[in-house]
């Protein structure tokens, strides 16, 4: 908004606009007038306004018309248009704000309130402006984060896979007889790297999800044969803490999903289960085959969510009360990139929990969908 905002007055009647014209004038306003309605919206398409006065009833082009043909485009329909109006009956009030005013005086106006009533909507919009455009700073620094998020992981991406096949190379190497506490040290690079990588992954991930930059690639899988070999993967680290895994399912489930983001979602809810279960717990996986969606339910016997928790559950880098039973790290990213992949395959994420009795979530996937993209 200028300095000194510019008003339009709209009116047929050439004393109603010398009134409001001669009342606006010395509160410092800049005020231009029209004697039609026709003219008036000239006047809109024309110049920027920072608020409009509207008479109703006008010959060529009633007020209605013209505060509708305002809102329908882009760059005015926020003006606020105050109608001017010597009706006093509910139709013509409704109709006034239907077609997207904010206000009415009626005629004869009050000076007072007239002056009132202009300073009141004037700074609502300066407030609304305000907001719009911190958003769209705020929007942009988001957008910059992203990409530098997105550059940097990818620049480390690179070095770590290097780092990780030389550390593999040399663990192979039967010639390099390396004392038992090198072997040792290497496995102990070998585990950091891999874990680097897994986040490096996960920061890449949600930088081209908030971009828009993941594109699905669907195709028809079977879930059962997706879901079994993740399900090995983490028994290693489960059996370390004395926890079971168990599979619950047919021998063939049928969808329409990207396999790849599919095993992303299961494999954030089963690391989560594992790293917040008790030792000597069970973790139950159950897939189920509905009519039109297939259903995935990982249940654990963890600390459950408390109602702070659950608030937090979806947000990025959220830090909730339970803390992982063997020390383990989390990024605070995966349920937020999980919950966004199942949306993304027209989805969606539920959590059945109460604090001290475990958790389950459950994906539901519809069994045909196109692939999308964020």
């Amino acid at each position: 908004m200028m300095d000194n905002p510019n008003i339009l007055v709209v009116d047929d009647i050439s004393p109603n606009i010398r009134l409001v014209v001669g009342l606006l004038s010395p509160e410092g306003y800049d005020v231009s007038f029209a004697n039609s309605g026709k003219k008036g919206l000239e006047l809109v398409m024309a110049n920027d306004f920072d608020l409009i006065l509207l008479d109703i009833m006008m010959p060529d082009l009633d007020g209605i018309s013209v505060c509708r043909e305002i809102k329908r485009h882009p760059d005015k329909r926020d003006i606020p248009v105050i109608f001017l109006t010597g009706k006093t009956d509910e139709i013509s009030i409704s109709e006034a704000f239907e077609a997207g005013g904010v206000d009415y005086l009626h005629k004869p106006v009050n000076p007072v309130e007239l002056v009132a009533r202009v300073k009141t909507h004037l700074e609502l919009k300066r407030a609304r402006d305000i907001i719009q455009q911190s958003n769209q700073e705020l929007n942009l620094a988001l957008r910059l984060k992203n990409q530098f998020l997105g550059m940097a992981s990818h620049d480390l991406k690179g070095p770590l896979g290097a780092v990780q096949g030389y550390v593999n190379l040399i663990s192979r190497d039967e010639e390099s007889q390396l004392s038992p506490r090198a072997h040792k040290g290497l496995e102990a690079m070998a585990n950091l790297s891999t874990r680097m990588l897994e986040i490096v992954n996960t920061f890449l991930d949600k930088a081209a999800l908030e971009l828009g930059r993941i594109e699905l690639k669907p195709r028809y899988i079977n879930l059962v044969e997706t879901i079994r070999p993740l399900l090995e993967s983490f028994r290693e680290q489960a059996s370390a803490k004395g926890q079971t895994l168990r599979l619950e399912t047919v021998d063939e489930i049928w969808l329409h999903a990207d396999k790849h983001r599919l095993s992303q979602i299961v494999d954030n809810l089963l690391s989560n289960a594992v790293k917040y279960s008790p030792l000597q717990s069970p973790i139950d996986v159950a897939l189920q085959d509905h009519k039109e969606h297939i259903e995935i339910r990982i249940t654990d016997q963890g600390p459950g969510f408390s109602p702070a928790d659950k608030n937090l559950l979806y947000g990025y880098f959220q830090r909730l009360s339970a803390r992982p039973t063997a020390n383990e790290s989390s990024t605070g990213i995966g349920l937020a990139l999980t919950r966004q992949i199942v949306e993304l395959h027209g989805g969606k994420i539920e959590l059945f929990s109460e604090q001290g009795e475990g958790a389950s979530f459950v994906v539901s996937l519809p069994k045909n969908q196109s692939g999308s993209q964020a």
